[in-house]
């Protein structure tokens, strides 16, 4: 407490997030929840994660009412430490512990992504660099900017985690600021697949897939932002731009090893990447793009 009051007395302060992590990424994603589901779904939560979700910070006075900060509802303005809430709501691939797994098919679970980076940071206890002469990966606006002149390559590459789950949606918001020729490829390996793309500006886009390269033709992508989803079910991937698909039901080349490693090159160009996430879809059968 400071001054004799509760961190947490004036809602999801920085303080609040300090002193109780665990509590206060709870009621956020309880927010976070009443916001993105309507009554019908949340109504439907298991008895014991309702009550879960409805305690009292540690250490409040039993005999003294929530503060209307900590109300059920999301209040005006939800105070959001700077790095408070990213942080903690994931845990990085190649962290101790297992990673960010997911335990079931539950609604709460589902909110808490099992790899999240918003880039606020370049954390290099998540990510090697591997540049090729002057290419350089440095954070600008809070997003990963990979700038690689002509003849180089800027990647950064996460650790293995056999943690990854077995079906999920795999989106990033990318920029494609300049071309000098080359091509974005990211990709990422599930533990039974290899999800492999390639974005070669200003409209030409590719995906892997068990036999070969296969080209589709999109609007522009160069001086755009767009989020871009790979939903992937375990079996095979569908790609979304938005809410738009490019292709559905592809079936990736087998990979068996290397679950979890995350590679991100960019050569000759300048882009950049926000907000890469890999998350159960939001329901069995169905995810945010749907």
């Amino acid at each position: 407490m400071t001054n004799g009051r509760h961190p947490c007395a004036d809602g999801l302060t920085p303080e609040c997030f300090k002193k109780y992590p665990e509590w206060a990424k709870m009621l956020f994603a309880q927010k976070l929840m009443g916001t993105l589901f309507p009554p019908e779904v949340t109504k439907n939560l298991p008895t014991a994660v309702q009550q879960a979700m409805g305690q009292p910070p540690p250490g409040w006075p039993a005999d003294q009412p929530m503060p209307a900060a900590l109300g059920l509802a999301p209040p005006p303005g939800i105070i959001v430490p700077a790095g408070g809430v990213a942080a903690p709501l994931y845990t990085a691939v190649g962290a101790a512990g297992g990673g960010g797994a997911l335990a079931g098919r539950n609604v709460v679970a589902q909110l808490t992504p099992w790899f999240y980076d918003p880039f606020t940071t370049l954390d290099l206890t998540v990510w090697t660099e591997y540049n090729w002469g002057a290419a350089t990966n440095t954070i600008s606006a809070g997003r990963l900017k990979q700038t690689s002149p002509l003849a180089t390559v800027a990647e950064i590459d996460s650790a293995a985690n056999a943690g990854i789950p077995t079906d999920f949606d795999w989106s990033f918001d990318l920029t494609y600021d300049t071309d000098l020729g080359g091509s974005f490829y990211p990709y990422l390996y599930t533990g039974a697949h290899s999800l492999e793309l390639e974005f070669d500006p200003p409209t030409l886009l590719r995906f892997r897939n068990a036999i070969a390269w296969q080209n589709f033709t999109v609007d522009t992508f160069l001086g755009t932002t767009d989020t871009w989803t790979l939903q992937y079910d375990g079996f095979t991937a569908s790609l979304y731009r938005g809410t738009t698909a490019i292709f559905t039901e592809l079936t990736p080349p087998i990979r068996l090893t290397g679950a979890g490693i995350i590679h991100l090159p960019t050569e000759e160009g300048t882009i950049y990447l926000d907000n890469l996430k890999i998350a159960a879809p939001y329901a069995a059968g169905s995810s945010a793009c749907d």
